[in-house]
């Protein structure tokens, strides 16, 4: 009576309207004092109860069945819990799911899920999915392993599988303009042991059967409008410390630059710099050769395939010593699962490599030498030229005395046909003008005297209508500077020939 008398006095004090529809209908602010329960205990069927002393509001469907929801004064919700420990708190025998349903127009319904031994993706993980596309999108395992477009992350800490059409996986933008550096993603291996470590892996498989394409495991592209700005595309800085191979690249298979390769030569960076000696005698040492690698036995490795040309480094470490490196090809899998996980190695291979870009300097040196000895044969030679031409001037000088000792009696100059002569022109080498002296038999008809060029062209013809001895001065200005020819042709046959040389102006 209590409980109905408080309600009456209430209505008094508020404005209450009842609706012949309605057991009850309350407009305005009310206050109970007491209990409060809606429902039928009767029939074990409560909506909501709130008991005198406790400032919890709770729920239930059935009293039989124990509280359903608990609101606590702290503003904390708990359903199927009556201690809630978060804002929202859910809690469930089997597989706890909360749902969230937009109903417009291509609104989708997703349930997220704290999975329990009945569900097939297994007890204790975490799940949103797509109910609307019956499609798993999120799924964190037990272990905090995550999947992205998969409940199957296995044991990688992040696991994502794009289906459609997405030109990316993973996509991260760095759109910070503040600091020194920014980064839009970033890997690393960290911690000691042996085995391989790999920072980023990266794989392109497209089957036996794919279509024509083009395929990169690793792509690397910068766009700078800023001409003051380093822009690379990849980079890969070798901070290892220790006695061991190290390398920022190594490359397995061949490699192709369409620009440049251009390695630091800037003097600030250089110290102990020597000219490089004896470079011919050097490179005599070496051993060039033919061959064939042995791809069969190093299959990893993807080395050149056919014959090849170049040295063998042990030979090449004994000349040049700093042209040689020890390298070492990396432990590297054999086979892998369908996870992509290497089931079996090939081991790793030590090996020697030659430097040959840093035969080029060495080259270089060796043809300044050759050319330098090339110089002084050359002087040598003209040096002895200008020697034999002195002596054939003075054999000249010493036949034509001896053809006038042979004068007749009447002081009249007889030279046989076999007496003809051609002396070295003088001087020679010479620049303008040049002296040819000869001798012509009074038996000859026809005397000339022709001037050819190193390649026997025919350059010029001189008539000797004069018996006995003569002179012709040859003079240099439609010639250019080289070597020349000049021979006495007597009734067309040539009696003899001569080099002179003509020097530039």
């Amino acid at each position: 009576m209590l409980k109905i008398l408080t309600v009456f006095l209430l209505a008094l004090l508020t404005t209450w309207t009842l609706h012949a529809q309605l057991k009850l209908d309350v407009e305005g602010p009310a206050s109970i004092r007491g209990n409060l329960v809606l429902g039928d205990p009767e029939a074990s069927i409560s909506g909501l109860d709130m008991l005198v002393g406790v400032n919890d509001l709770r729920f239930s469907a059935e009293l039989a069945a124990g509280e359903q929801m608990r609101l606590t004064p702290a503003g904390w919700l708990g359903i199927g819990t009556i201690s809630p420990n978060f804002k929202l708190h859910v809690e469930g025998e089997t597989q706890t799911v909360l749902g969230l349903a937009n109903t417009s127009a291509g609104g989708h319904t997703f349930g997220i899920y704290s999975l329990g031994a009945s569900n097939s993706e297994g007890a204790g993980n975490f799940m949103i999915r797509d109910e609307t596309a019956a499609s798993n999108r999120f799924f964190i395992s037990t272990v905090g392993n995550v999947g992205i477009g998969t409940i199957q992350p296995n044991a990688e800490k992040l696991r994502v599988i794009t289906d459609g059409n997405a030109a990316y996986s993973i996509r991260a933008d760095n759109e910070n303009t503040a600091g020194p550096e920014q980064t839009g993603i970033y890997s690393s291996v960290r911690g000691a042991g042996s085995g391989t470590r790999l920072g980023v892996s990266s794989l392109v498989d497209t089957g036996a059967d794919a279509a024509d394409g083009q395929h990169f495991a690793v792509y690397g592209r910068v766009a700078s409008q800023n001409a003051s700005n380093l822009t690379v595309g990849v980079i890969g800085i070798d901070e290892a410390a220790g006695a061991g191979a190290h390398y920022a690249g190594y490359f397995i298979g061949d490699a192709i630059v369409t620009g440049t390769f251009d390695n630091p030569s800037d003097e600030k960076l250089k110290t102990n710099v020597r000219s490089l000696d004896q470079a011919v005698d050097r490179l005599m040492a070496l051993h060039p050769v033919s061959y064939e690698f042995r791809t069969r036995d190093y299959p990893q490795m993807r080395l050149a395939q056919g014959p090849q040309m170049g040295f063998i480094a042990q030979e090449m470490a004994r000349v040049f010593p700093e042209l040689v490196k020890d390298n070492r090809h990396p432990e590297m899998a054999k086979t892998r699962d369908e996870e992509g996980r290497p089931t079996a190695y090939y081991p790793s291979v030590d090996y020697k490599g030659v430097n040959y870009s840093g035969l080029i300097p060495v080259l270089t040196r060796a043809t300044q030498e050759q050319q330098q000895k090339i110089l002084d044969l050359e002087s040598q030679v003209a040096n002895r030229d200008r020697h034999i031409a002195g002596l054939e001037d003075r054999l000249a000088k010493l036949e034509a005395i001896v053809a006038k000792l042979a004068a007749t009696e009447d002081g009249s100059t007889v030279v046989p046909v076999g007496d003809a002569s051609l002396l070295q022109n003088q001087p020679n080498p010479f620049t303008e003008t040049t002296s040819i002296v000869y001798t012509v038999p009074t038996s000859v008809r026809k005397a000339e005297l022709r001037i050819t060029d190193a390649g026997g062209r025919l350059l010029k013809t001189v008539v000797i209508d004069q018996r006995g001895e003569g002179r012709t001065q040859l003079q240099a200005q439609s010639l250019s500077a080289g070597t020349y020819f000049y021979s006495l042709v007597l009734d067309g046959k040539v009696q003899s020939t001569r080099k002179m040389v003509l020097t530039p102006r």
